[in-house]
């Protein structure tokens, strides 16, 4: 009788230990993070889900407030774990990027006059500045690395490094181009262009592919909480 009560008893232990152990692995599903070297232009907020031993999923919403452009992008993502330990260690993170922007371009106007001989007798030309928005679309690759710290590793610290595709796309860059005939049955020509007189190259898409939110080398460090 004893023997068996020793034997139940270390059954029972087994058992509960199993179950402990087996829940272990799956305490920690979720984490929010914040990105900790972006918010000079941008607030980026991070939520990732573990759905197996070598992968998650996730949302990252950014809000870009800095000068010239202003939006909101949003990537769902994806990430696959090298070894069987998501969320942590080594990854590598493909992810899809829609947004929705606005910003001020600047244009130039020149406008021709013809008479009824099609002779041209005046030529205006100026500049000045339209706010136009745009919707952008693409991806991103990047790889990097994730582990937990803290008092039972309740915290977490990811930081990846890619490449990224996100076009500057705004709608009014096609150029225009009108006709009508005035009061003294002149013909007047008028064309819309991007850019100013004096630009050589568009600062606004310089500024947005080196540091803003299409820049084409893409890295993140985020500091976050483990739940």
């Amino acid at each position: 009788m004893t023997k068996h009560k020793y034997t139940l008893t270390i059954f029972f232990i087994t058992l509960i230990n199993s179950f402990i152990l087996c829940q272990e692995p799956l305490a920690y599903k979720n984490s929010l993070k914040l990105s900790a070297i972006s918010l000079i232009q941008n607030a980026k907020l991070y939520y990732e889900r573990k759905i197996s031993d070598n992968s998650t999923i996730g949302l990252i919403v950014s809000a870009y407030y800095l000068n010239p452009v202003f939006g909101i992008k949003i990537e769902p993502t994806f990430r696959f774990y090298f070894k069987a330990n998501a969320p942590e260690g080594w990854y590598i993170h493909p992810n899809l990027s829609v947004g929705y922007f606005r910003t001020k371009e600047t244009f130039t106007r020149r406008h021709y006059t013809y008479d009824a001989n099609n002779i041209l007798i005046n030529t205006e030309i100026d500049e000045y500045n339209k706010e136009v928005y745009f919707t952008p679309v693409g991806f991103t690759l990047k790889a990097g690395h994730q582990n937990y710290f803290g008092k039972n590793k309740r915290f977490v610290f990811d930081y990846n490094f890619g490449l990224q595709y996100f076009p500057y796309n705004y709608y009014s860059r096609i150029d225009e181009q009108t006709e009508y005939y005035d009061n003294n049955g002149n013909k007047n020509v008028v064309e819309t262009s991007h850019g100013g007189i004096r630009d050589a190259i568009p600062v606004n898409s310089l500024i947005w592919y080196f540091f803003g939110a299409g820049s084409v080398l893409n890295s993140n460090i985020s500091i976050g909480y483990v739940f």
